[in-house]
This record gives structure tokens, C-alpha cells and sequence, in this order.
């Protein structure tokens, strides 16, 4: 809460009354970076996810006695990059502590880098990122979280036509994490087309399609199957994960109500506002948020897949959240702040509400899977999250 406040001072001051240009802004940027790293890298055993990394970095300290060089590109359910890397951190320390600090100073730092590239609003990017993104990626999604920073690196190199360092930078994510295969679709977005009559166009297909897969559950089913064929994309087993998510019958948790359709058709007309204001700012990232918006609606309909690969897009769709939310105030001569206010509370509303949604199989708090907090200074368990996602002494 403290930092969110912190962070929400410091858009209002540089973002909004500087305008984004300020000389003194770089220092508060880089203090911001180092906490949040902090925070990410010194947790210990915060998250539903961590319990398992920590053990199984145990296994990888040991590697040299009982694994084999094929074993790196075999090792079930894991990308051969994720395996290699704990390798190294467990030669050089048998303490979880090394892997997390290395991918907290990571992950964070290319997002911190992209944000400020692609926004110069930067400090109100920090403040969705913060709401939206930080906590899964840096107390779950390990994995994952090192993919999207190689997309990053790969999307900002592809921007400037970069195509070689691109092409390996999206090698990099897919190595890490079979759902960084997405980074390879970055040329085809290139030519969505963004005005007023593809807009609209997008917006009727979608809908269509969100009826239909919510009358039909063709989309529930496609993926089911698919899940659990028994397809394997370089040591990630993709059956293994769709029976994680699919019961026997080949039913998928969703939750298709009148009240889910509400809000998600809500949250379609705000992104699509969003791109349409910001389609001439930014072009490129305007139809990378095209790209977002369709993800955004198969999640609804099928919340398991598409809920990862949101991720990656979401990160560029927050850069274009947050020139959308300073420009647009700028319509509003006398009301300019109470506009920023109402927009960043609108938009913070769904993720803020999520955290705080009790979880239908667990009957816990999303938050709680983060809350409370410990670091390794003060390394107590929180009993109630091992019960749940498992512990690990």
C-alpha cells in the first residue's frame, strides 16, 4: 500500500504536472526499480508457485551427481533455458536466494527499460504495472516472467528494425517458456490496421464471437482436446498442463455469468477507446494492442491459456494505458485531475477486485497467496498458504 501510494505521488507530480519531462525524474525511477527488485528478491516463500521452484532448485544444486547434458533438454515440463540457468545458480549457491535475486534484477529491469521507451508517462506505467502484473510475475510465474522479459527486448528491437538481435531475443523466450512462442506473431501484428471502421470492425467480431463461444463452448472444448493430446513443444508437455486445468470430462473452469459478460463487454469498450485515441501516438503499439484485446476476450471464454498469454501483450497495452490516461485529461482544462483520478480508479477496478476474489477450488483470496509478505531478514512460513500450495522446508 505504501509503495503504491509512493508511486501514485510521483505520477501525479512528474507525470502530470511535469508533463513527463523533468531531469530529476530518472533518480525516483531507478530508487523505484531497485525496491521493487528488492521486494521481489528477498521474499521468502511468498507465492502459490515458490514452494515448488524451492524444491526443485534442491534437485538442480545437485545436478552434476545424478543428471546428464540431455537431461537439460528433456526434463519434464520444463524449457531447457530454465533448466540450464538453475544449473548455473545451483554451482554457484545451493541457496534458493541466488535464482530469485538474478530473476527479480532481471525481469524487473526490462520491464522498468520498456516502459520508459515506450511511454514517457513512465511513473504511471510503474503504478499499473504494480497493480496489474508485479505480484504474478515475480512470486508465481518465474518462468514465464523471464520469457516476457526476452519479449520485451525481442519487441524493442523488432520496433527499430532490429531483426536479428529480435530473432534471438524470441528464441530466448520460447527457451524459457513454451508460451513465449508468441513473440514470433510480432511481424503479424505489425499489419493489423487500426481506425475508426477496423475498430468497430474488431469490436462486432469479437462480440460475435464471445456469444458464440458462450452458447456453444466450442472454444472450451477446441482447447480441451488440444491440451491433451499428448503434445510436446521442446520438454514442456503440454498434456501435463491440460489436465491441471480439465477434469475428465474435458470441462474447463470458467465463469460464464451475466455479471462476467457485463464487465468484460465494459472492458472491451475501455481498450478499444484506448487504441483508438493512442492510434496515431503510437501506431505499432496501438496494433499490438489489438492483439491484446482478442486475448483478452478468448480468456473470458477459455481462462486458462489465453490468461498467460495476456501477460506479454499487457505490458505494452499498460505503456498505452498510460499516454492514453495523460492526454486525454489534457481535453479537460479545469478538470484535468479529477479526470486522471477517475480514469486510473476505473481502470485499476478489475485487477484491484480480482486480488480480493475468493478462488472457487481453494476458497482463499487471490492476495492471500502474497499476503503476508515475509523476506528472508524475517523467513517465517505462513501456514495457511502451505496448506494450499504446498510447503517446503
Amino acid at each position: 500500500i505504501i509503495s503504491l501510494v509512493i508511486i501514485t505521488i510521483l505520477s501525479i507530480y512528474f507525470d502530470f504536472y511535469c508533463n513527463g519531462k523533468s531531469n530529476k525524474a530518472s533518480i525516483f525511477y531507478n530508487l523505484l526499480l531497485i525496491w521493487f527488485i528488492s521486494v521481489s528478491g528477498f521474499a521468502y516463500n511468498v507465492g502459490s508457485d515458490i514452494p515448488a521452484y524451492m524444491d526443485e532448485y534442491d534437485g538442480f544444486c545437485q545436478f552434476f551427481s545424478f543428471y546428464s547434458l540431455s537431461d537439460i533438454f528433456t526434463f519434464e515440463n520444463r524449457q531447457p533455458a530454465w533448466v540450464l540457468l538453475n544449473i548455473i545458480c545451483g554451482a554457484i549457491s545451493d541457496n534458493f536466494l541466488t535464482l530469485k535475486l538474478i530473476i527479480a534484477t532481471f525481469v524487473n529491469s526490462c520491464i522498468f527499460y520498456f516502459i520508459k521507451r515506450r511511454t514517457r508517462y513512465y511513473f504511471l506505467g510503474i503504478l499499473f504495472y504494480s497493480v496489474f502484473l508485479y505480484l504474478n510475475l515475480n512470486f508465481n510465474a518465474l518462468r514465464q516472467s523471464v520469457s516476457i522479459a526476452f519479449f520485451l527486448l525481442a519487441y524493442l528491437d523488432f520496433a527499430d528494425r532490429k531483426y536479428g538481435r529480435y530473432c534471438a531475443w524470441a528464441i530466448c523466450a520460447f527457451l524459457f517458456h513454451v508460451s513465449g512462442i508468441i513473440s514470433f506473431i510480432l511481424p503479424l501484428l505489425k499489419y493489423v490496421r487500426v481506425n475508426s471502421k477496423s475498430l468497430f470492425l474488431y469490436g462486432i467480431i469479437l462480440v460475435l464471437l464471445l456469444l458464440v463461444a458462450l452458447r456453444t463452448g466450442i472454444l472450451q472444448d477446441a482447447l480441451t482436446t488440444f491440451l491433451t493430446t499428448g503434445i510436446e513443444f521442446s520438454g514442456e508437455n503440454i498434456s501435463n498442463l491440460g489436465n491441471r486445468y480439465a477434469d475428465v470430462n474435458g470441462d474447463l473452469v470458467n465463469a460464464l455469468n451475466l455479471n462476467g459478460v457485463i464487465v468484460t463487454f465494459f472492458n472491451m469498450c475501455i481498450i478499444i477507446g484506448v487504441i483508438f485515441y493512442n492510434r496515431n501516438i503510437n501506431p505499432y503499439d496501438s496494433s499490438v494492442c489489438v492483439g491484446y484485446l482478442v486475448l483478452f476476450v478468448l480468456n473470458f471464454t477459455v481462462p486458462v491459456v489465453f490468461y498467460r498469454f495476456m501477460f506479454y501483450l499487457q505490458i505494452v497495452y499498460i505503456c498505452t494505458l498510460s499516454t492514453f490516461s495523460i492526454e486525454f485529461t489534457k481535453l479537460f482544462k479545469n478538470l484535468r485531475t479529477a479526470v486522471l483520478m477517475l480514469l486510473v480508479l476505473v481502470f485499476l477496478y478489475s485487477p484491484f477486485k480480482s486480488l480480493f476474489s475468493v478462488n472457487i477450488s481453494s476458497g482463499i483470496m487471490l492476495i492471500d497467496q502474497f499476503c503476508p509478505y515475509y523476506s528472508v531478514f524475517n523467513p517465517q512460513l505462513d501456514h495457511q498458504r502451505l496448506y494450499y500450495f504446498g510447503a517446503h522446508e
